[in-house]
């Protein structure tokens, strides 16, 4: 939903997908010149 979210207000998003370490973060963030990262997480917990 976040990720649709701000694709509608006209932003590229990367999905990196799951289990990803902060270093790989890093990486990907250098490697397509991003101008913003945001994470979210949802444990599924009530």
């Amino acid at each position: 939903m976040i990720a649709a979210a701000l694709r509608d207000a006209g932003m590229e998003v990367i999905y990196t997908g799951l289990h990803q370490t902060p270093e790989m973060i890093v990486a990907a963030a250098v490697q397509e010149d991003v101008d913003v990262v945001a994470m979210s997480s949802f444990l599924g917990r009530t």
